[in-house]
């Protein structure tokens, strides 16, 4: 019987804006071995020299993100100001987002090819806000020019728990793996007294080297649209604002997944619409 290398999996996690998610990679230090397709094949693979991941995985994580968001809606107090109409305008408006977490992660590996996890951890983010409002005047009025109704910037910060539940379906042949991680969290915001719910999938391929598994993907996350918080305002005032946002939901990213005995090392950095990037330390048991 010819044998097929099985590759080994684990996931890390990657909080992003009041979310996060994970990533699996397999495990360099698997030799000769048989992936199968279906559980009840695990004792039949075992006997002809396949060997499979140790079932349980403790791991911590540090993550980083920055992106820029289009504001398309704002509240300010208890004014709504769109720009439905065109009378209103704050193209110039966007906020520069920057996430710092960090996280722990526990995983089980249900099936061969089925891991499930659950995750807890912190949140901080750092919002750079650039606010422009602009009046337009109508047509054939004696001023042209924009009428400027409010400029302001300002940093707002907002920290956070958060926790959330996810799968990864992970296949490989010879050298060749793919996978998909499904993640849904919650993030309880402190400054804010507000949750928000999120749903991040990465899915990636990549190929098993001497030195390290490489890897690259596509990260999709939906973190929802609404940011909320208060700033100090011009006038000494305090200001409670609620944007509306729009982020793209793809990025992309390339890294690595190192493994020494039942440790493991994975570097990520994504780039694209948001930059991102991420170290984990992980350790596998369990027979």
């Amino acid at each position: 019987m010819k044998r097929i290398h099985y590759l080994i999996y684990w996931s890390i996690l990657l909080p992003v804006v009041a979310t996060s998610q994970v990533v699996s990679f397999p495990d360099t230090s698997t030799r000769e071995s048989f992936f199968p397709l279906m559980h009840r094949f695990k004792k039949k693979a075992e006997a002809a020299g396949a060997a499979f991941p140790k079932p349980y995985g403790l791991a911590g994580s540090m993550y980083q993100q920055r992106q820029y968001m289009e504001i398309t809606k704002i509240r300010l107090g208890n004014v709504e100001i769109s720009e439905d109409g065109g009378i209103i305008d704050f193209d110039d408006s966007n906020i520069r987002n920057t996430v710092v977490s960090s996280q722990l992660r526990a995983d089980f590996w249900l099936l061969p090819f089925v891991n499930v996890y659950g995750m807890v951890g912190r949140v901080n983010t750092f919002n750079d806000i650039t606010l422009k409002i602009n009046l337009n005047p109508p047509p054939g009025s004696p001023n042209p020019n924009d009428i400027e109704l409010m400029r302001e910037n300002t940093i707002a910060n907002i920290n956070g728990t958060v926790a959330g539940i996810g799968t990864v379906l992970a296949g490989g042949y010879g050298r060749v793996f793919a996978n998909v991680n499904l993640t849904w969290a919650k993030t309880w915001l402190s400054e804010v007294n507000s949750t928000q719910t999120s749903f991040v999938a990465f899915p990636m391929a990549g190929l098993t080297t001497k030195f390290a598994n490489l890897f690259v993907g596509g990260i999709y996350q939906n973190t929802g649209q609404v940011n909320k918080g208060q700033f100090p305002g011009s006038g000494g005032q305090t200001v409670t604002y609620e944007l509306q946002f729009a982020a793209r939901r793809w990025n992309y990213a390339v890294g690595f997944n190192k493994s020494i005995g039942n440790w493991n090392m994975v570097l990520i950095q994504g780039f694209g619409a948001r930059v991102n990037s991420v170290v984990e330390i992980g350790y596998r048991f369990g027979h």
